[in-house]
């Protein structure tokens, strides 16, 4: 996703066709290559709209599968395909041949994205599990900025999207050969004989992480129970997995707070993939800009779990999509150029922090029987706000301006909204649809009292 930002090149639209200045920096990207000026010229962000909802079909399937066939052979398979339709891409003979593979480079790269953080998970101890987000979220850091430096470095963008697929193909042959399976899914299953070996590896790197070998009679015993573990999980499963439309149909709260973080994931998706898509259109050296809006997102990573706590969830995300819309309401009245970039990266930073908070937010407020379900629709739904990102570089072609307003309603909206949400800090997470609104009365009483 983050390559558009600089193999599509400037779209030329039908003001920009007696015009030297307007195309000057299209030379090296799919905008030159396809001739994409005039009525073409939207062609170009439509292909990264055609990764996000490639992006929306995947969610919609990889999740399943991975439950049914395994977290491995999903992560192997979608690695793999991601490369080869990149290869496509790169290869592509036209705009809608290119448009077609990224729409499949978009469908395969959502299985490269829950599913390795599971398997991550379900294979590592309990201690080690808070780590994890902070983990993932330093590493996608790592990834947004190698682009920047590979896309200054390889300029034609052929080579540049050939050059980042053709390593996935060759993990991929890697990760069938040297991963494993998660723990938890091979005791889902009850495959003992694999869950025999997976602990006899574990065995051999536990002087590594300080841990005590389990004895072979302590693995033949977790192997016995594998079966026990599996029969209570899927029975687990099955109940949260039902009874998600007739719940939402007989709870209007429910609903509403369905809703509201439907819109929330939808707002945070489009203005962070729309900064990062935009931010090599400010001013500046569009890699300078790209790498920082990148690196201020480590910051968010750090202090957004304390400040979770500190304020509360629904303070914090509430100030943080305020914030955002400050930021980008005052760069439309500023023309300084190192303001506009300070504005640019408090509103990354801001909608960086809200996105951390949404997902531990959605789950404390949903009840444990529709939580999968309710969280699978944000999830979702926010891919249609990353549809509506690439968009943002076509609306600067009418006015500069008409972007920072769009991100700042998003984010103003978002604000407000949040409000409406009840807090959830120190609450202990609800059950069924039912105490959400027992939960809520408990809150009106507590305020009442504290007023009085």
């Amino acid at each position: 996703m983050m390559l558009s930002a600089f193999i599509l090149g400037e779209p030329c639209g039908l003001d920009s066709l007696n015009s030297t200045d307007k195309c000057t920096e299209t030379h090296g990207t799919i905008v030159s290559s396809y001739q994409l000026t005039g009525n073409r010229a939207a062609f170009a962000e439509f292909t990264s709209s055609a990764f996000s909802l490639g992006g929306i079909g995947g969610s919609l399937i990889f999740p399943v599968l991975s439950d049914m066939k395994g977290r491995r052979i999903i992560l192997v398979l979608c690695l793999f395909f991601v490369g080869v339709s990149g290869c496509g891409a790169a290869l592509s003979m036209n705009i809608f041949m290119f448009t077609i593979f990224r729409f499949a480079q978009g469908f395969f790269s959502t299985g490269l994205g829950v599913t390795p953080y599971v398997l991550g998970c379900e294979s590592i101890p309990m201690k080690l599990r808070s780590y994890t987000a902070l983990l993932a979220g330093l590493l996608w850091v790592a990834g947004y900025c190698i682009v920047g430096y590979l896309a200054y470095a390889i300029v034609d963008w052929r080579q540049l999207i050939m050059f980042t697929s053709i390593p996935q193909i060759i993990v991929a042959i890697l990760y069938y050969f040297i991963l494993p399976e998660s723990l938890h899914y091979l005791a889902l299953k009850g495959e003992s004989k694999n869950i025999k070996t997976w602990l006899n590896r574990a065995n051999r790197f536990a002087s590594v992480g300080h841990t005590e070998r389990m004895k072979e009679g302590q693995i033949q015993v977790f192997c016995e129970n594998a079966a026990q573990i599996a029969t209570k999980e899927i029975a687990s499963q099955k109940i949260n997995k039902t009874g998600l439309v007739h719940h939402l149909m007989n709870n209007r709260l429910l609903v509403v707070y369905t809703l509201i973080l439907v819109y929330l994931w939808v707002c945070d998706s489009f203005v962070y993939y729309g900064l990062s898509l935009y931010s090599t259109k400010l001013d500046g050296d569009k890699y300078t800009n790209y790498q920082l809006l990148g690196l201020i997102e480590i910051p968010s990573y750090l202090f957004s779990p304390i400040l979770l706590n500190r304020l509360g969830r629904q303070k914090f995300i509430s100030l943080c999509h305020l914030l955002a819309a400050i930021s980008f309401i005052t760069v439309i009245f500023i023309e300084n150029v190192n303001i506009t970039l300070l504005m640019w990266l408090i509103s990354k930073f801001a909608i960086a922090c809200a996105f951390t908070g949404l997902f531990v937010y959605a789950t404390e407020i949903f009840p444990t029987v529709v939580r999968n379900g309710c969280i699978g629709i944000c999830t979702v739904a926010g891919g249609f706000g990353s549809v509506l990102a690439p968009t943002i570089r076509i609306i600067d072609n009418i006015s500069p301006s008409l972007p920072k307003l769009c991100f700042g309603v998003f984010a103003g909206l978002g604000a407000a909204l949040t409000l409406l949400l009840p807090e959830t800090l120190n609450r202990e997470l609800p059950d069924a649809p039912d105490e959400i609104a027992r939960k809520d009365m408990d809150d009106a009483d507590n305020d009442k009292c504290g007023t009085s």
